[in-house]
């Protein structure tokens, strides 16, 4: 065991493999295989909102740096001080934007991507940035200039309830007084808003917002926000991707008209869904991480952490999956056996993962953002 005790972070080389491999197993060559598939719209290795793009799938599909082959030789690059307990994970481009207590203010921060060093702040309600357009949104509706934090454009549409989703030159977002909003993130303008009590964040994709509503999911025209379906369920960060709509990670739908595909009735999920390789992922309050088939929710192989799962976020990238845990670890997991590659101890109960350009971030709940690196 290494032990890097400036940073309170303990890097623990693999010593297990994934637990019994169930059914329909993806080898890492056939992971490799599809790596080119379309599974997310992002073609860019920053991660720049939630999820990465807007079908949430926290897949980074171009990172190419950081993979299976050399993961297990992530260093602790340096740890900064976030309001990472409460809060979304933050956006990487060519810096770090994330919520920070300045003076005990709330504020959305500019770290370097190279040192965690704060570069500015501004008082700001914090649900998720998204750094796009040569801009930065959030705060229910704020613009910022990356540069000098400096606000561009505000249109107050109500609070956020979840983090800003942009497709293209939209961003869409729910507010505290159930709407749901499309703002041109280069105007700031209201393009459409309508009523569906909604509440979380919409995902995106071929011309339709998926938006949790009371009491389901609601699927309205990305142009006009015309109703287009809705379905009863739970929802509240739904995922979707080659057409099917994954309200949570126990659930199917067809994207078109919301018809169930398949259900898991087995497992109680704890975390938001990663999908990428044609696989769901998914962390239960058994304290296991699930790869299920997109397709048809069989599991392909499980993972056994020291602790329950309380809502994490995953990300993926190169044939790898990033898990924080309750258990205070952040595991780098083959993504197609489940086999363990590496793992990190940050001290606390790790939160949120995210990948950008050959560094992985990640949150944890004593209000620290550890960012790990490749060896120089």
């Amino acid at each position: 065991m290494r032990r890097f005790h400036a940073t309170a972070l303990r890097l623990v080389t693999p010593l297990v493999a994934a637990s019994a491999i169930v059914a329909g197993v993806v080898t890492s060559a056939s992971a490799t295989a599809v790596r080119a598939s379309a599974e997310a719209s992002n073609t860019n290795a920053y991660w720049a909102e939630y999820g990465y793009s807007a079908g949430r799938t926290a897949f980074n599909r171009a990172e190419m740096t950081l993979g299976a082959a050399n993961v297990g030789n992530l260093l602790p690059a340096w740890a900064a001080s976030v309001r990472a307990s409460g809060t979304w994970s933050p956006a990487v481009t060519g810096a770090v934007y994330a919520e920070v207590d300045v003076g005990g203010v709330d504020s959305l921060g500019k770290l370097s991507v190279s040192t965690g060093k704060l570069l500015w702040s501004k008082p700001l309600r914090v649900l998720g940035p998204a750094a796009v357009k040569g801009l930065v949104l959030d705060g229910g509706l704020e613009a910022s200039s990356p540069s000098t934090g400096a606000t561009v454009w505000y249109d107050f549409v109500g609070a956020q309830m979840g983090p800003v989703t942009v497709d293209g030159s939209t961003a869409f977002t729910a507010s505290d007084n159930h709407h749901v909003d499309a703002i041109d993130v280069t105007t700031g303008n209201v393009l459409w808003s309508d009523s569906y009590l909604a509440h979380g964040t919409p995902a995106v994709a071929n011309g339709v917002v998926y938006q949790p509503a009371n009491p389901g999911i609601v699927a309205l025209s990305e142009a006009t926000g015309a109703l287009l379906w809705s379905a009863r369920t739970v929802s509240s960060l739904p995922v979707v991707a080659n057409g099917i709509l994954y309200p949570t990670c126990g659930q199917a739908l067809s994207g078109t008209n919301g018809a169930q595909v398949w259900q898991d009735t087995t497992h109680l999920f704890r975390t938001s869904a990663a999908l990428a390789y044609s696989t769901l992922y998914c962390g239960a309050d058994d304290g296991k991480l699930y790869a299920l088939n997109a397709k048809t929710g069989a599991v392909r192989w499980s993972f056994t952490t020291g602790a329950s799962f309380t809502g994490q976020t995953l990300a993926v990238a190169n044939g790898v999956v990033y898990v924080p845990s309750a258990d205070h670890n952040i595991y780098a997991l083959d993504a197609g056996t489940g086999a363990e590659l590496w793992h990190a101890d940050v001290g606390a109960i790790a939160n949120y993962a995210v990948v950008s350009h050959g560094a992985l971030y990640v949150t944890a709940n004593d209000d620290t953002l550890h960012a790990f690196r490749l060896p120089a």
